[in-house]
């Protein structure tokens, strides 16, 4: 427990410490580059497979998927906003949850779903001349609007009285986390496709461990 909440506060911190360099460059950077107007706020959509990446006899990982929105802001010839509005769905299988009660009580077969509203809020860096190659790193702000756990629990107090009852618990609430990625730009016509691979780790408080999850993400930015 004193572990996760290090690991809590940490995130936090380098969550604020992204959200306020974002401001801050976002507020200060000039039009370093002329780009065409558009009429709406988002310049692009992307779509996105996810797995979990959890490496322990525990856990199975599962696959889930991503779709959004995005604005990506050119600030410098190298450097560029990025600000994504997505929805989520991250899934995982854990065998046993151990419950922190007076009876010792395991929550076993658990299957999680967990559906978000997520604000991905970033800054991209290019790695080559031609913008071809970049680099992107930030933080993650998102609610979980329907999440799901569905298993056995075993409980109950004296021993004789223990009882396994097949239950689906539901819980929200937010969540604060942070992301790497690496991917392309490629041209097509007057557009912008871009693939990237993202690693994302997040917390949340109905959980007592890290979310860690891998993305490959396929968009179009007009």
């Amino acid at each position: 427990m004193c572990k996760i909440k290090h690991i809590e506060s940490k995130i936090k911190k380098l969550s604020v410490f992204f959200f306020i360099l974002f401001l801050c460059i976002s507020s200060y950077a000039q039009d370093y580059v002329k780009e065409k107007k558009n009429d709406i706020f988002f310049n692009g959509f992307y779509a996105s497979l996810n797995r979990t990446t959890y490496f322990d006899t525990n856990t199975k990982n599962r696959f889930g998927f991503n779709i959004a929105v995005t604005r990506v802001g050119r600030w410098k010839e190298d450097m560029s906003g990025v600000l994504s509005l997505e929805y989520s769905m991250l899934r995982f299988f854990e065998k046993s949850v151990y419950i922190y009660d007076k009876f010792g009580s395991t929550f076993t077969n658990v299957e999680y779903n967990m559906q978000s509203m997520t604000i991905p809020l970033g800054i991209r860096f290019s790695i080559d001349k031609k913008n071809s190659f970049f680099i992107e790193g930030g933080t993650i702000i998102g609610v979980i609007v329907n999440g799901r756990a569905r298993g056995t629990f075993r409980g109950g107090y004296p021993p004789n009285m223990i009882k396994e009852t097949d239950i689906t618990q539901k819980f929200s609430g937010g969540f604060v986390g942070l992301y790497s990625a690496v991917g392309t730009n490629i041209p097509v016509k007057k557009n912008n496709l871009f693939i990237k691979a993202e690693c994302r780790a997040s917390l949340n408080r109905y959980q007592r461990r890290l979310n860690k999850y891998a993305t490959i993400v396929v968009g179009l930015k007009v």
